[in-house]
């Protein structure tokens, strides 16, 4: 006779399918995508939403796991982009403004106050990337 395979849910007060559909939500499925997925109702993750206080907490703890995932694996793509800003300010073949673009990048990475500001300054850098390469081009 077959063993009876148990699911495993890091939500141990939610039923399997609980569980799936809070896990979804915390990783930024729409409620219609997450219904289509797990086969619940719409209309059951609505009230699961409004009425089970242990569901929300299940779906925030999803949440804040996928948040620190993106974040461990962002941080090796930072090296990454940090060093190609590197290799563009000594690269002497670089055009000269790219090179103060990139060493200004680098400058307002390092003394930005928060994450906002660094990201202010890469999006600025990447536009003016696009906006040289494109008026070479």
């Amino acid at each position: 006779m077959p063993r009876k395979i148990q699911c495993i849910t890091p939500f141990p007060k939610l039923t399997a399918r609980e569980g799936q559909v809070a896990l979804l939500l915390g990783r930024a499925y729409n409620i219609c995508d997450t219904s289509r997925l797990t086969k619940v109702d719409r209309s059951t993750i609505y009230y699961w939403l409004e009425n089970r206080s242990d569901f929300r907490a299940a779906v925030e703890h999803s949440r804040q796991k996928f948040l620190r995932d993106i974040e461990t694996e962002l941080k090796g793509e930072d090296r990454a982009a940090l060093q190609t800003l590197r290799d563009v300010i000594r690269d002497g073949n670089a055009p000269c403004e790219l090179r103060v673009e990139a060493a200004k990048t680098i400058l307002a990475l390092t003394n930005a106050q928060d994450a906002s500001a660094a990201w202010d300054a890469h999006k600025t850098y990447r536009e003016q990337l696009r906006t040289k390469f494109r008026i070479a081009a």
